[in-house]
């Protein structure tokens, strides 16, 4: 796979869930997401000025609609933190500095190999990581980590639940000195000479020294005696360590899979770790010119990283279209219907997190499983004004359940439309 070069690019659509890459918001979220669904129309070549001034209508209505539903809701509801999506890179043979974060993790690896640390109050525990790991970070707990590989990137791709109510993280180094800046450096010499028990001179030596930044290149011996035999944690048996150890969702029977792609998901049932986060991960390889289904989640909220390969969205409710490409992120609220493409060139690797994934269900609008089809006969009449057996016919001549071939390239090209 490629190694999501260059920045990061977002598609953000006018939803529900802000999602903000590696930075934090010095505006209200409803400012910033109407800043950038306006940027995203006018990003779109296709459209004429008539269209953009449409596409930034609707920006706006969809702000006051959302802020009328808020103003409904329980007062606790509105002031959840946001979830934020952070992609990590770590160059081959280097060491992440020990650090928390106020904030739970779930990461997924996408490319890579090597060896994360959890530091408890009363043990440590280190896991080999691997390409298809999910793994939970929880908040307050510190980790540190080393990419052991001589030629590859290490790349996370990390899901951020912030545990305060402003929706903010940050991240706290103690091992440190002035880069990163240690968290001891902000008490005075008197405490630090009293919580250690030792001289002025020999803490300054300490937390001083380091100024290479919290990703430092390390020596193969070093790196060596950081990792651990493969498929091996520390300790052996130790207390909470089956909890805490990764989860390998890509040797795990798919979900979904034919000719036309596979699908990968763990929920709290399959790693308990996610439970308290209300969090599911799946990840779908499409493959080249083909597509899944029109679906839609009743409760939970996705959100998309594109891995690998190139493609196209599409979602109801607001209408959008967009190009997908390695490192897009694309938010789809819950009950918005909407289908992911792959280009005819290529595969495409998307990895997801769904947020509030508990008593989630997919309710496919295509193929054999098409709710549609459960309809009466009836009801189909009324609704489609034509008769229930011209209806069946077109639902029932889909052959496959959620991973179909796709429409062609050249009639996708027609042009995209997002209102």
């Amino acid at each position: 796979m490629g190694l999501l070069k260059g920045k990061v690019s977002v598609i953000l659509l006018v939803f529900s869930l802000l999602v903000v890459l590696c930075a934090s918001l010095s505006v209200s979220k409803e400012d910033q997401q109407l800043r950038l669904c306006k940027e995203h129309c006018r990003q779109q070549r296709q459209l004429d000025s008539r269209q953009r001034h449409q596409c930034e209508t609707a920006c706006e209505e969809y702000i006051r609609e959302k802020e009328r539903r808020e103003q409904r809701d329980e007062p606790q509801s509105r002031h959840d933190p946001g979830k934020e999506v952070m992609i990590f890179e770590a160059n081959p043979q280097t060491f992440v500095v020990p650090n928390h974060w106020d904030a739970d993790v779930v990461l997924f690896v996408a490319q890579g190999e090597g060896t994360v640390s959890l530091v408890y109050t009363d043990r440590r525990e280190s896991f080999n990581i691997e390409r298809g790991h999910v793994m939970v970070i929880p908040a307050g707990v510190t980790a540190y980590l080393i990419n052991k590989g001589n030629n590859d990137k290490l790349i996370l791709v990390k899901l951020i639940n912030p545990v305060s109510n402003i929706g903010k993280f940050e991240s706290f180094f103690g091992p440190g000195g002035d880069n990163p800046e240690s968290y001891f450096n902000a008490f005075s010499s008197d405490i630090l000479e009293a919580a250690f028990k030792t001289s002025e001179d020999s803490l300054k030596r300490i937390f001083s020294q380091q100024r290479e930044g919290a990703i430092i290149r390390a020596s193969e011996e070093q790196i060596k005696a950081l990792t651990h035999e493969k498929g091996s944690h520390w300790p052996f048996g130790g207390k909470g360590s089956r909890d805490s150890a990764p989860f390998h969702l890509l040797r795990q029977n798919p979900r979904e899979s034919n000719d036309f792609g596979s699908l990968f998901e763990v929920d709290s049932n399959d790693y308990r770790q996610l439970r308290d986060l209300n969090v599911a991960v799946s990840f779908a390889n499409i493959t080249q010119g083909s597509m899944h289904t029109p679906y839609y989640n009743s409760r939970a909220t996705k959100i998309a990283v594109v891995l690998n390969g190139k493609g196209y969205f599409e979602m109801a409710c607001p209408h959008i279209n967009s190009e997908l490409r390695e490192g897009t992120v694309f938010v789809v609220p819950p009950s918005h219907p909407f289908v992911t493409v792959a280009s005819e060139d290529e595969n495409l690797e998307v990895i997801c997190f769904e947020i509030n994934a508990e008593n989630n269900h997919k309710f496919p609008l295509a193929g054999q499983r098409n709710i549609l089809k459960n309809i009466e006969k009836e009801a189909k009449e009324l609704a489609f004004a034509t008769s229930a057996e011209e209806v069946d016919e077109v639902f029932r001549n889909q052959e496959e359940e959620f991973f179909f071939k796709g429409p062609r390239q050249q009639e996708h090209r027609r042009g995209y439309s997002i209102i």
